[in-house]
């Protein structure tokens, strides 16, 4: 078999072996024999688990996001920026804020959800509520 890596320039012979389809299935099956006891498929993918599971991720989620007393003070200080420049820019708050540019596009989402600045519109400036 001949494999063309993109740092060479020229093909290179590499051997592989082939594996059928029946290969592999009696493979997994003697794997799923010896590691997962006498486990089902039922018992793995157990919809109680799944979903305990999916509850405390959102609540995960909910913990993280727009909850931490850092990123309403930050939001607080960027009202502040805003309208004490009036021009509303992620850039702007990562200088002013000194925090990084995801940190800083966030809070510009939160200002607008809050309506205090205009949705984006390319590379116009955003329109200023406040």
């Amino acid at each position: 078999m001949l494999y063309m890596d993109p740092s060479t320039k020229s093909p290179i012979r590499i051997q592989a072996p082939f594996i059928s389809t029946e290969e592999i299935e009696k493979i997994v099956t003697a794997l799923k024999v010896k590691y997962m006891g006498g486990l089902t498929e039922e018992d793995i993918y157990n919809q109680e688990i799944v979903a305990l599971l999916e509850n405390k991720m959102e609540a995960g989620e909910q913990l993280f996001s727009n909850g931490g007393s850092d990123d309403d003070e930050l939001v607080e200080r960027a009202i502040q920026v805003i309208s004490q420049t009036r021009k509303a820019s992620a850039t702007l708050l990562q200088r002013k804020l000194g925090v990084g540019f995801a940190r800083a596009a966030r809070i510009m989402d939160t200002l607008e959800e809050k309506g205090i600045i205009g949705p984006q519109d390319g590379a116009k400036p955003r329109d200023i509520f406040i």
